[in-house]
């Protein structure tokens, strides 16, 4: 599934025979990819796993990556504050409350804050 469009994933979990899910691990590597250019996908991705807390796993993963990412590099990330805004607004479909929300939300926060490291 890593070349797949992140909506048609949704596709494929329902595919998968009973007691076989989606857990965040599996998508791991494409949502740390969806980051680079926006977020667009990672709630997609997170509504095809059906656990909870496998979704806050995997959101708050690509979350935490890009925040690496971006104190690592010395350019500014390519997203703005509309960006991030989209995406809770993305997120907040998927309805996840309690702990789940309350990582997400930090990540989020985290993400937002996150500034580039400065130019040698």
């Amino acid at each position: 599934m890593t070349y797949s469009n992140p909506k048609d994933i949704a596709i494929f979990a329902s595919l998968l025979p009973a007691g076989i899910e989606l857990r965040a691990d599996d998508l791991k590597s494409q949502a740390n990819n969806a980051t680079y250019y926006g977020f667009s996908g990672l709630s997609a991705m997170a509504g095809a796993i059906r656990d909870p807390a496998e979704q806050a796993q995997l959101i708050t993963g690509a979350l935490e990556q890009f925040t690496t990412t971006a104190g690592q590099n010395s350019q500014p990330a390519r997203l703005n504050a509309t960006d991030f805004d989209i995406l809770a607004r993305q997120l907040a479909t998927l309805n996840l409350n309690g702990d789940n929300a309350a990582k997400i939300q930090q990540a989020l926060a985290a993400a937002r804050s996150a500034t580039p490291k400065p130019r040698e």
